[in-house]
């Protein structure tokens, strides 16, 4: 499902990743532990799209990030450090907003959004403000927006 051959990241003349390589079958899961500094966050820069590998391949699915990144990045989830739904606009149109992103028809972005927070119990509160809510269930509203909603492939 995702592997990374030889990759490198550089920052001028500084590597933050250094020829990694990581292959995760479909269904292995795998933590990332290290101190400050140690590449994590770069890690995920690169496997999102944010940065470009300096060297090395990674294929998600497989297709190239380099060569077929819309492809590839149908296949990826991230839910961020810090919470990026926005805090006025009520769960459903956030979860729109992301499916609208992504080119998802409307029909079948209502259908996964509501299939999605039922699965997590939270879709009692698809009409309400973001900023109403606790944090946790803000946390599984971006669950639901990282798994299916936004993937026209499934």
């Amino acid at each position: 499902m995702l592997r990374i051959h030889n990759l490198t990241r550089r920052y001028g003349s500084n590597a933050a990743l250094q020829t990694l390589y990581l292959e995760l079958k479909r269904g292995e899961f795998v933590a990332l532990l290290g101190p400050n500094g140690a590449g994590k966050s770069t890690l995920f820069q690169v496997l999102t799209g944010l940065f470009a590998a300096s060297e090395g391949e990674v294929e998600v699915a497989g297709h190239s990030l380099r060569s077929a990144a819309s492809r590839a990045l149908r296949h990826i989830g991230v839910v961020f450090q810090q919470m990026s739904l926005d805090l006025d606009l009520n769960i459903r149109r956030n979860l729109l907003f992301q499916a609208d992103l992504h080119g998802l028809p409307r029909a079948l972005a209502h259908q996964r959004i509501q299939a999605g927070c039922a699965r997590l119990g939270v879709d009692a509160n698809l009409d309400r403000p973001v900023r109403e809510l606790s944090g946790g269930n803000r946390r599984k509203f971006e669950l639901v927006r990282t798994t299916r909603i936004n993937r026209r492939c499934c």
